[in-house]
């Protein structure tokens, strides 16, 4: 069965030879090469790499190891007391004084960093105080030689004794233990002690005759003699009575600085609790006049606080409270 257009072979054209390579070079006798793109990036090189400062790292680094040799340190303090006792340390006194220390102290240990500056700042105020008591001693002692009384004299021996020490237990190591602790009681005892230091100061700053303390008023008073020794100690006089007004002004601030953040805080609270209770119980304006109270109250709170403590008002909070506005 062979026709006329099946005879033939339609491969019989072609003249590949047997022998030959199809992927060998072109004629021209070179091999094409790819080019590469005209945005390519350069080539990466050391000196083109950024170089990194490692200092600041290097700083931080031994910042914190300094920190946790310390810590390091005081842990194995702590652990080598018998049972964890922490021994008292405060006054530091010599070893052959038959009587010991009488209170343990370490702000860094006890007191938490933000409000170590200000329980600091009470410390050396008792310090001053304490000064401010011996140098009336001296004052009062050139008072009586000069012809003044005796009983102030006398009254200024019986201040220093009685005052210094009571200034500090009655005062400062509640203030202490109070930032220690978070001790409400604490706090309500310090206010309460430090509002009476603050009366006595300025009642010595002022100076009354036969009342144990050189102030204003007796210093006059002896410069008012007109004399050369008058001048002198009624001079003395008034520098005693400056130093106990430094010592009232001071006592006012501290009450201000520590006391003032938490009567602050607690009429924050009841802003808000009358602007969320506005925002749920009542209409549309009410609603918005609420959220503004809320508003406003947080951000004088904020400035406010700012300015006497280290307390910081989180406005994130704000979502919690206009939640039923929404």
């Amino acid at each position: 069965m062979s026709g006329a257009g099946f005879d033939s072979n339609p491969f019989a054209n072609q003249q590949q030879s047997q022998g030959e390579n199809p992927f060998a070079r072109p004629a021209g006798g070179e091999a094409a090469v790819t080019k590469p793109p005209a945005n390519a990036p350069p080539a990466y090189t050391e000196s083109a790499a950024r170089k990194i400062d490692t200092t600041d790292l290097q700083r931080r680094q031994e910042e914190l190891e300094r920190k946790e040799a310390e810590l390091s340190r005081r842990e194995a303090e702590l652990g080598r007391q018998p049972l964890n006792i922490r021994q008292n340390n405060w006054p530091s006194l010599p070893s052959v004084c038959p009587c010991g220390p009488c209170f343990y102290q370490d702000f860094s240990v006890d007191i938490p960093s933000e409000f170590q500056r200000i329980v600091k700042a009470v410390y050396y105020l008792w310090m001053f105080y304490s000064c401010v008591l011996f140098l009336n001693i001296l004052g009062a002692l050139a008072y009586w030689i000069s012809g003044g009384s005796a009983t102030t004299f006398g009254l200024s021996i019986l201040f220093f004794v009685l005052f210094a020490p009571a200034a500090f237990v009655c005062w400062y190591r509640p203030a202490y233990k109070a930032f220690r602790s978070d001790s409400s009681f604490n706090f309500f005892f310090f206010f309460f002690t430090f509002f009476f230091q603050f009366i006595v100061s300025v009642i010595q700053a002022l100076g009354f005759k036969n009342f144990g303390t050189c102030g204003l008023f007796n210093g006059l008073e002896m410069i008012g003699q007109g004399t050369g020794e008058g001048y002198a100690v009624g001079g003395i006089m008034l520098i005693l009575g400056l130093l106990f007004t430094v010592c009232a002004v001071v006592d006012f601030a501290g009450l201000v600085r520590v006391g003032l953040p938490y009567r602050l805080l607690a009429t924050i609270e009841q802003s808000l609790l009358r602007a969320c209770c506005c925002c749920c119980f009542s209409g549309c304006r009410a609603r918005m006049l609420g959220m503004l109270m809320i508003v406003s109250t947080f951000f004088c709170a904020q400035q406010f606080i700012s300015c006497f403590s280290h307390f910081s008002v989180d406005l994130h909070q704000l979502a919690y409270f206009a939640v039923p506005v929404v």
